[in-house]
């Protein structure tokens, strides 16, 4: 949602977005501890809840921004110029010099007026992304517009079926399935669902861990709040720097997922508070920047017009992912009695994210070239010789 309302400063109002679970991370896990002390599981679940039913409240303040249109007017530059053609209802057969002009008419033409205008007021009106104030969602094509212009038709003429056909346009026109046959997107697709498989593994893993190694629980519980810790600096440090022109967050997101990946994997040979800690940081400071550069890394790669479709399909993915992640780990330490073999899957797959994002800005590259190369066979415009035809 934030993605929709923010251009300019994206990545910066994302990472500052989601800090909230950062914060949440550093200040319910000893929460929750003193409070499983006093009331129990059960008062502490009752407890939690009430916390989350807040998030009603504020969600039902949000609201659409309302679009914002400036008009420019400038009478100084228009005048109106005499012609010898004569104004025309469609059904008048004129004489004269212009007699083949006026023959150039539709049938009822309705009396009209000629009103000619500098070209310096003649301004485009092409929607920009950086000053429109609205959803993104709200931005129709001309195509778009065009369709809707025809299902309406259909709608009136077969009223039975409008229910029918207003969720197929709903679909056709808000979920765009052509992200799935585009290779850049199959393969970030993929690199966040590798990535949620380890994602929560930590979470879960890392206070039992640090316990059978000899850790106090309070010192355990508090490897939680150095995540959280970790989470928000770098969440608002990464969209800060995501957002700098001189700054690649495709490549940040590869340094900070294989970074991650590799402390993870650390985190069974290390058996102090201290280690822990920085390994929990380094995962912290990881899934941080995979999460705040999510929306600018598909922008990049797919465009503007497709920051919804393509949002939706990676949430997607990364919930069938997230699913599997936690429980695979239990399983793990049931069959071997550790967690060894739960914090190096978490570590592999966050560290093989990062590795399949590396070819994604050429996959993208590759595709566009494509879809443009095709589009100027479509209008019959020749290739250039620069830019041969490719397949891929």
């Amino acid at each position: 949602m934030v993605g929709l309302y923010f251009n300019k400063r994206r990545a910066l109002a994302t990472g500052i977005a989601m800090c909230g679970s950062g914060i949440g991370g550093f200040i319910f896990s000893p929460l929750s501890e003193f409070l499983i002390e006093l009331y129990g599981w059960k008062g502490t679940s009752l407890i939690m809840s009430g916390i989350l039913l807040n998030g009603v409240i504020f969600g039902g303040m949000l609201r659409p921004l309302k679009i914002q249109v400036e008009t420019y007017e400038n009478d100084e530059k228009n005048s109106e110029i005499e012609t010898f053609i004569k104004p025309s209802n469609g059904n008048q057969k004129d004489k004269g010099i212009f007699n083949s002009v006026q023959c150039l008419k539709k049938p009822k033409m309705k009396e009209s007026e000629n009103t000619y205008k500098s070209m310096d007021d003649i301004q485009s009106i092409k929607p920009s992304f950086k000053s429109f104030s609205g959803s993104i969602e709200k931005l129709v094509s001309r195509e778009q517009k065009e369709k809707l212009n025809d299902e309406l038709d259909n709608e009136k003429d077969t009223p039975e079926k409008e229910g029918s056909n207003r969720f197929k346009f709903f679909i056709r026109n808000h979920i765009d399935f052509s992200l799935l046959l585009d290779p850049a997107f199959e393969l970030y697709g993929l690199c966040c669902f590798l990535c949620m498989i380890g994602f929560f593994i930590p979470f879960t893993c890392s206070v039992d861990d640090a316990i059978t190694k000899g850790i106090t629980k309070s010192d355990a519980s508090l490897l939680i709040s150095v995540i959280g810790i970790s989470n928000v600096v770098s969440r608002i440090t990464s969209g800060w720097l995501s957002d700098q022109i001189w700054v690649d967050c495709l490549t940040i997101n590869v340094i900070a997922l294989i970074i991650g990946g590799v402390a993870t994997m650390l985190i069974p040979i290390s058996h102090s508070f201290w280690s822990l800690s920085i390994c929990s940081a380094l995962f912290g400071m990881g899934i941080a920047v995979f999460v705040s550069s999510r929306s600018v890394i598909m922008v990049e790669l797919l465009g503007l017009d497709k920051l919804t479709s393509a949002f939706g399909f990676v949430t997607m993915f990364q919930g069938i992912s997230s699913f599997f992640g936690a429980p695979i780990a239990g399983s793990l330490f049931d069959s071997n009695g550790n967690y060894t073999a739960s914090f190096i899957l978490a570590g592999a797959t966050l560290v093989s994210a990062g590795i399949f994002c590396i070819p994604l800005r050429k996959l993208s590259e590759l595709s566009k070239k494509k879809i443009k190369v095709t589009s100027e066979y479509d209008i019959g415009i020749p290739p250039s010789k620069t830019e041969p035809y490719m397949s891929c």
